[in-house]
């Protein structure tokens, strides 16, 4: 196999400590997803361009203690929080047959995936990794210092991510199933 002296730049938890924690998501893979969103929970106006879910919340109207509906795309602000998002999703989910898209890091090693990711219909370990869009200058950062992954809930949601063809899917009783099962 042949080397390169390819460098390619990407960010990582240590390259953004003191950088904004928004990053949004880059409005061509929605695009590619074709789906109309009836709220982003985890929102911002500037965020919503790109996303253009027909309602969203924001930080100040805290999405965590709101009540969610519809087609739900959920890009929640990443590290610690990530679970409390996933297990709210969830939950939503089960009580108000909400169907709901989540982009989240590919952290298969985290207790949280474990937990809360293998109870997805479907994840989607998407080829690659994505340039998310800075929240200063909305424009395209560097690469994510990690894959991602597209969790869905909902017939529509499993379908969209499916013909988007973004990766390698998991789904059906093949999550959550452990070999001695």
């Amino acid at each position: 196999m042949e080397e390169t002296n390819r460098k390619v730049k990407t960010f990582t938890f240590h390259d953004s400590v003191n950088e904004s924690h928004e990053w949004y998501t880059p409005r061509p893979l929605i695009e590619k997803l074709g789906v109309e969103f009836d709220l982003d929970p985890a929102s911002s106006p500037a965020a919503n361009t790109l996303i253009q879910a027909k309602n969203i919340f924001t930080k100040e109207d805290d999405g965590l203690k709101q009540d969610w509906y519809g087609n739900v795309w959920l890009n929640p602000p990443y590290g610690k929080d990530v679970p409390i998002w996933l297990e709210k999703a969830i939950y939503e989910s089960r009580a108000n047959n909400v169907k709901v898209m989540a982009l989240v890091f590919s952290r298969t090693d985290t207790i949280w995936f474990h937990e809360y990711a293998t109870k997805f219909d479907q994840i989607c370990f998407m080829k690659g990794r994505l340039a998310f869009i800075k929240a200063e200058t909305m424009e395209k950062g560097s690469t994510s210092g990690a894959g991602s992954m597209l969790l869905s809930i909902g017939a529509e949601m499993n379908a969209a991510i499916r013909n988007a063809d973004l990766g390698f899917i998991a789904q059906g009783n093949t999550i959550g199933r452990s070999f001695n099962d």
